[in-house]
């Protein structure tokens, strides 16, 4: 993380001394246009590579578990199950396609964590 901090500090360095002569030669539409596509390249890479946190992670064995998953399997996930499923859902609006196979499947049940169970086993 403190690499990621250093480089995102480094990058806001060097972009201060260079957006003044990028507006005079690329005028200020056009540099717009190329700091949405960059972010929009950026959204994509952390749809990609960044695991998601949002779902039932309720101690810290399961983040370890969520981040401890190998990151081509991550992509593997979001390229052939998440992808296409969104495009079938969202696009195309097809009904009924159900809900996804998750990537993360807990040996515990919600109602354990809620009642203070202490099972820390998880399933892959």
């Amino acid at each position: 993380m403190a690499w990621a901090s250093s480089v995102v500090w480094m990058e806001a360095g060097i972009l201060d001394l260079c957006v003044p002569t990028l507006i005079v030669k690329m005028k200020p539409t056009r540099l717009l246009c190329l700091f949405a596509a960059t972010d929009a390249l950026a959204l994509f890479l952390v749809w990609l590579f960044v695991p998601g946190t949002e779902r039932q992670i309720a101690t810290v064995e399961e983040m370890n578990y969520v981040f401890g998953v190998a990151t081509r399997r991550h992509m593997d996930y979001q390229i052939k199950e998440v992808a296409p499923w969104c495009f079938d859902h969202y696009i195309l609006r097809q009904k009924g396609l159900g809900d996804l196979d998750p990537l993360y499947r807990y040996a515990r049940n919600r109602e354990d964590v809620d009642s203070g169970s202490n099972e820390n086993e998880l399933a892959t």
